[in-house]
């Protein structure tokens, strides 16, 4: 599903979307920019769920998103961009005067695809043979790991140990009411140069 939006156009219209939102927001008070302003492509009029990282001269100002493909991609971009600028807890808002120095990194999410494990070990053996990105949920606790999250693990055990711990799980093995699922990624990076 994801091969539809790897093209260069789709890309340019991704770039316009956070570039345009950021803009925006900067230009008129930390508003968010109207839906009927954003850069128009129809591939991005799909329900898609995405992540997106702001970064000033490398180094991370913002990450927002949601594993959850709630509504149209092209508006999704434009409301996780305006949260990694101005809402991620762990920054101050974007400023002015980073305009000129910001770059982007967008992760768009195919559909999740549940899997169906009896036990963590059979989760464990699957993920170490295919290194998906992984969303995992247990009653209203859930967390997701995006493929490029690997790296940092040297194992599957690994990463679905740091994973639960980010969904706040219980330490105890697999139970019927834990679900997994998996999927990929289609990255868009670049400057902003807003």
């Amino acid at each position: 599903m994801l091969e539809r939006l790897n093209s260069f156009a789709v890309e340019q219209a991704i770039r316009g979307i956070v570039s345009d939102t950021l803009n925006y927001a900067l230009d008129h008070n930390g508003q968010r920019i109207p839906d009927y302003q954003l850069t128009n492509n129809t591939e991005l009029q799909n329900a898609y769920a995405c992540y997106i990282w702001l970064l000033n001269q490398g180094t991370l100002r913002g990450c927002y998103g949601s594993a959850v493909a709630g509504y149209r991609l092209d508006y999704h971009l434009a409301d996780t961009a305006y949260s990694a600028a101005f809402k991620d807890p762990r920054f101050d808002a974007i400023k002015v005067d980073e305009r000129a120095h910001l770059s982007y990194k967008v992760a768009i999410l195919s559909p999740l695809k549940a899997i169906c494990v009896n036990s963590e070990d059979e989760l464990v053996a699957y993920l170490q043979q295919h290194k998906p990105g992984l969303n995992i949920r247990y009653g209203q606790l859930q967390a997701s790991f995006l493929p490029c999250q690997w790296q940092f693990y040297k194992n599957s055990s690994d990463f679905l140990a740091a994973l639960k711990e980010k969904a706040n799980w219980p330490e105890h093995g697999w139970t019927s009411a834990m679900k997994a699922f998996t999927f990929t990624t289609l990255e868009v990076a670049g400057d902003l140069a807003v």
